[in-house]
């Protein structure tokens, strides 16, 4: 079991690096102590069923690929498809405020606008 352990744990660690998160702010999120999650992370320990699923929604990835790290067709997550390139810009904006991501969003809708009367 200690391999199955070690093998969440370095899914929960990728995960968070993926969304460029701190173990001290997920622990904060979840309300745990920063030191639980480094052994969850680490696999000395295991997370509840509950704190699974939380971690799984923060992280915006499947709870069957954290246990298992297998993905099925039906639940590639959107990242899984994208582009090295366009993973890195995923990655940026999620880092923005969310001001500036409304602004990106505006400015995108509005190139869009133009192209589409360009194209007529």
């Amino acid at each position: 079991m200690t391999d199955l352990k070690t093998a969440l744990g370095k899914r929960l660690k990728q995960a968070r690096e993926k969304n460029n998160l701190k173990q001290k702010d997920v622990a904060n999120e979840l309300g745990i102590h920063n030191s639980t999650l480094n052994k969850y992370e680490s696999g000395t320990r295991e997370p509840d069923g509950e704190t699974l699923n939380k971690l799984a929604a923060l992280y915006e990835e499947n709870v069957g690929w954290l246990l298992t790290g297998e993905r099925h067709d039906n639940s590639k997550s959107q990242d899984s498809i994208l582009e090295l390139a366009e993973q890195d810009l995923v990655q940026k904006f999620r880092s923005l405020p969310n001001e500036d991501k409304q602004m990106i969003l505006t400015n995108i809708e509005h190139l869009l606008k133009k192209a589409s009367k360009d194209n007529k």
